[in-house]
C-alpha cells in the first residue's frame, strides 16, 4: 500500500456512538481491464461500489489489532462492479475495537490507540490512480445512531439517508471529509481469513411471553447476529436481546454474562422503523453476539415479525480435518468443540463471543493444536501472533489479552498464557514446516524469557493464573507448579527454535537453562513415591506432560496419576491446564482407556456430563454457571487425532502411531495435507478383539507408520494400505 497516494480522512463527532457514511463519485470513460481498491479503516467497515458490497458475505473487517502498532488493510478486485460513466464508492465506518468509547472492565476505553473511525484508500484502474481519500469525499451521519462493541447497536430508519448509493444525488446535505491523523501503526496487508457469514439458522422453537415479547431458540450457541424482517407502524422500535440460557418459563437468563459490564445495556440491538413501516433482513453491522436465544420485544402491538434467522459468523477458514468413532459422546464433543472454536474466532481467537470478546492468550494456545488439525487457520494465528507481540513491553512482559488497552499485565497473564508466543509458532511449524513465525518472533521470545528470569525465585515462577476454572478453585494446583512447568517448556521450545535457525550457542544455553530448571523443579516439588507438590492431578500431569519427571520416576508418577483418576471414577478434577496435561500424560504412559474415560464418562464433572445435559458447545466452567461457549477446554480433537488416530506432525512431516482402547470399537480420521491431499486412517475391531487397519496416503507423501504389534515402516503414497 503506497501511503503517498492518499490521505487519512474522517468526520469527528461529539456523538461517538454514531456511524457515518462516506461517499465519493467518480467517472470512467470506459470499464478498465483491472481495478484494485486499497482500503484501510480501523474499527469495522462496510464497503460498497455502485451499491453492491465489494465482497459477498464479508463482515467485520478488518480484524482487530493494536492499531498504534499495526493496522491491517484490504485489497479488493472490483472491476466487475464498475461501469462506464458515473460510479460511486460508499463506506460505512463503525467503532469496533478501535473506539471502545464506553467504559468497560478491560480498559479498551483507555487504549492508547483509541480514536474515532477514519479511512484511507485509493483506486487503481489499469495501474493508474483514479481516486484517493481526501477532502473531496463527502460524509453524513447514518441510521446507525449507536454502536458499541459489547453493549449493542441501534438503527433508526428515519435517520438513514435515502441518497447514500445514488451517484446522481444532490450532495448539499453532505459535509466534506476532513484530513486527520493516521492511527499510528504500520499499514500491512491482512493475512488472516476475512470474517464471513457462514450460514443462516432458522429458529427451532419460539415462546411467546406476552406484552409483545417472543423468545426464539436457534438450537445451538453461535457467534453472529440475528437478521430480522418485520412490519409495524412507522416509528415503532423493536428490541433484540441475546442470551445462552433460558429460564423455566422460556424467558432469557442474562445475568451471568452481564455482571461484568459497566452499563445496563448489554448485547441489545434496536431497530426503529421508518415511514414505510417495513424492515427487510435488518441486522447489526459493527459487532457480533454470542447466543442461542434471542428475545424480541416490540413497542407496538401491531408489530409483526415476518422472518428471523441467526447468521453464523467466523473467520472463513476451511474445514480440513475430521474424525468419527463408535463412541457417540466423542462424536458429540467434536461437534461441540467445533462450535466453540468457530464462535471464538471472529477476527481473532477469543475466550467467548459475548461477555468479553477478548483475545485471551491462554485460550488461544490451549486450543491451537485442535484448531490446526481441524481448520486451515495457521494464517489466522499468525495475525494473532502480531497482536500479541505488539503488547510486549520493553522488559519482555506480555498482556494476557491481545490487543490490549494496557490491561492484562499485572493480572490476567503469566507463563501458561504468555506461552502462546511460543506455542503458536511451534504448532504452525509442527504441522506445516513453516518457520517464518519462529524467525519473525524469535527476538520477542528471547526477551520474554529474560523477563521470566527476572521473575524467577530459586529458578521457579510464581506468577500467573494457574489451573484456571478448576472444579474446586480453593484446591487449585499451586501456581508455581504449572507456571514453572510452562517456563520449562518455553526454554525447551526456544532451544529447538535456536537449533532450527542455526544459533548453536543459544541452543546450548537454552538447553542448559532447561536442564537446570528441571533439577530445581524436582528438588522443589518431588516428594517421592511418584508424588509432586500437592499430589493433585494437574501437578502430576504437569511433571509428565512437559517431561519434567525424572526418567526413573516417571512410570511411578504415571501409575499414581492413573490410580487417582480411576479412584475418582474418571470424573474431572482439574481446570483448563490439567484438562490438557492429564489426558495426554495418561495416554503417553500407556493408560489410553483411563484417558479416554475422562472424556466419555457422564457424571459431574466432565466433558461427557456436558453432553448428558444437552450442551451444544463447550462451557467455561464444569458446572455451567458462566459462559456456555468457551474454547479453553477444547484440546479433545488434538488428543483424539494424536492418540486414537495416531497422527503426529513434526516439522511438517507426518507419523502414524494409533493406540487402541479396549472400550472403543472403531475410529476413523482424515486430514488434508496442503499441496498433497488427504490422509485417512481407519481402524475397526473384529469379533475376536483384534483390529483391522486401513491407511490412505496421497501422492508425494511418505510417513512413518507404527501399528500395535508391528514393526515401524515407512510408507509412500499414493496408495491404500490394509492390515489385519
Amino acid at each position: 500500500m503506497n501511503q503517498q497516494l492518499a490521505k487519512w480522512i474522517n468526520q469527528p463527532s461529539q456523538d461517538e456512538g454514531r456511524a457515518n457514511w462516506y461517499r465519493r463519485v467518480f467517472s470512467l470513460e470506459q470499464v478498465p481491464a483491472a481495478a484494485q481498491l486499497y482500503f484501510c479503516a480501523p474499527g469495522f467497515y462496510e464497503l460498497y461500489v455502485n451499491g453492491k458490497p465489494v465482497e459477498e458475505n464479508r463482515v467485520l473487517s478488518p480484524a482487530p489489532s493494536s492499531y498504534d502498532k499495526h493496522v491491517g488493510y484490504n485489497l479488493y478486485e472490483i472491476v466487475h462492479l464498475l461501469q462506464k460513466g458515473k460510479n460511486i464508492i460508499n463506506a460505512l465506518l463503525g467503532n469496533g475495537y478501535y473506539n471502545c468509547w464506553e467504559e468497560d472492565l478491560w480498559k479498551l476505553h483507555c487504549a492508547p490507540f483509541r480514536d474515532q473511525p477514519k479511512l484511507f484508500c485509493y483506486l487503481l484502474c489499469d495501474r493508474q490512480l483514479v481516486l484517493s481519500s481526501d477532502e473531496s469525499w463527502k460524509t453524513k451521519p447514518s441510521g446507525v445512531v449507536y454502536n458499541s462493541l459489547r453493549r449493542g447497536e441501534f438503527f433508526d430508519a428515519n435517520q438513514e439517508p435515502e441518497d447514500v448509493f445514488q451517484s446522481e444525488a444532490d450532495e448539499a446535505g453532505w459535509k466534506p471529509a476532513l484530513y486527520c491523523n493516521p492511527p499510528g501503526g504500520k499499514l500491512q496487508p491482512e493475512i488472516n481469513h476475512p470474517c464471513k457469514i457462514q450460514k443462516k439458522l432458522d429458529p427451532v422453537k419460539e415462546t411467546s411471553l406476552g406484552f409483545g415479547r417472543t423468545v426464539y431458540d436457534f438450537g445451538v450457541c453461535i457467534a453472529g447476529w440475528c437478521e430480522i424482517s418485520l412490519s409495524a407502524p412507522p416509528g415503532t422500535s423493536v428490541f433484540l436481546e441475546y442470551g445462552e440460557i433460558s429460564r423455566d418459563n422460556g424467558d432469557l437468563d442474562r445475568e451471568y454474562n452481564q455482571a461484568q459490564t459497566k452499563t445496563p445495556v448489554f448485547e441489545e440491538d434496536r431497530f426503529t422503523l421508518g415511514p414505510s413501516g417495513k424492515l427487510s433482513q435488518a441486522h447489526i453491522r459493527f459487532s457480533w453476539r454470542g447466543f442461542r436465544y434471542v428475545r424480541v420485544r416490540a413497542e407496538h402491538p401491531q408489530a409483526r415479525i415476518e422472518k428471523i434467522q441467526a447468521c453464523v459468523i467466523h473467520n472463513d477458514f476451511k474445514n480440513i480435518g475430521d474424525y468419527q468413532s463408535s463412541e457417540a459422546i466423542l462424536n458429540s464433543l467434536l461437534a461441540m468443540t467445533r462450535r466453540s472454536y468457530e464462535s471464538n474466532f471472529v477476527g481473532i481467537p477469543t475466550d467467548c463471543p459475548h461477555r468479553e470478546k477478548n483475545g485471551w492468550t491462554g485460550d488461544a494456545q490451549l486450543a491451537c493444536a485442535s484448531g490446526l488439525f481441524l481448520y486451515d487457520s495457521a494464517r489466522d494465528y499468525a495475525h494473532f501472533l502480531q497482536c500479541l507481540a505488539d503488547t510486549q513491553r520493553a522488559n519482555g512482559q506480555l498482556s494476557g489479552i491481545a490487543p490490549s488497552g494496557n490491561w492484562g499485565y499485572n493480572w490476567g497473564s503469566g507463563p501458561a498464557w504468555d506461552m502462546a508466543l511460543f506455542v503458536l509458532p511451534y504448532e504452525i511449524h509442527r504441522f506445516s514446516g513453516e518457520r517464518q513465525y519462529i524467525e519473525q518472533y524469535y527476538d520477542n521470545m528471547r526477551l520474554y524469557l529474560e523477563f521470566c528470569a527476572l521473575m524467577a525465585r530459586d529458578g521457579l515462577l510464581y506468577n500467573g493464573l494457574g489451573d484456571w476454572c478448576s472444579v474446586e478453585p480453593f484446591r487449585m494446583t499451586p501456581v508455581e507448579v504449572t507456571s514453572t512447568g510452562c517456563y520449562y517448556d518455553m526454554l525447551q521450545k526456544m532451544a529447538g527454535f535456536s537449533a532450527l535457525l542455526g544459533l548453536i550457542e543459544e541452543e546450548s544455553s537454552y538447553r542448559a537453562k532447561a536442564a537446570e530448571l528441571r533439577c530445581a523443579f524436582n528438588a522443589a516439588f518431588y516428594a517421592g513415591e511418584g508424588r509432586y507438590a500437592d499430589d493433585s492431578w494437574t501437578a502430576l500431569g504437569t511433571a509428565l506432560y512437559f517431561g519434567l519427571a525424572e526418567e526413573s520416576e516417571a512410570a511411578l508418577t504415571a501409575k499414581r496419576l492413573r490410580d487417582k483418576v480411576r479412584k475418582n471414577a474418571c470424573r474431572a478434577d482439574f481446570g483448563i491446564l490439567g484438562a490438557k496435561y492429564v489426558p495426554h500424560a495418561l495416554a503417553n504412559a500407556g493408560y489410553i482407556d483411563t484417558a479416554l474415560k475422562l472424556f466419555t464418562q457422564t457424571e459431574y464433572p466432565g466433558w461427557g456430563h456436558w453432553v448428558k445435559l444437552g450442551a451444544s458447545n463447550l462451557w467455561e466452567t464444569w458446572n455451567g454457571i458462566n459462559s456456555r461457549n468457551h474454547i479453553m477446554f477444547g484440546d479433545l480433537p488434538n488428543w483424539c487425532f494424536e492418540h486414537l488416530g495416531g497422527m503426529r506432525f513434526e516439522n511438517g512431516r507426518l507419523g502414524i502411531m494409533p493406540k487402541i482402547p479396549k472400550s472403543l470399537d472403531s475410529f476413523k480420521c482424515s486430514r488434508l495435507i496442503p499441496g498433497k491431499g488427504v490422509v485417512a486412517l481407519q481402524w475397526q475391531k473384529k469379533a475376536d478383539g483384534a483390529a483391522s487397519y486401513c491407511l490412505e496416503l496421497p501422492k508425494e507423501l511418505s510417513c512413518k507408520v507404527k501399528l500395535p504389534g508391528r514393526e515401524e515402516e515407512i510408507l509412500q503414497g499414493p496408495q491404500r494400505f490394509h492390515w489385519n
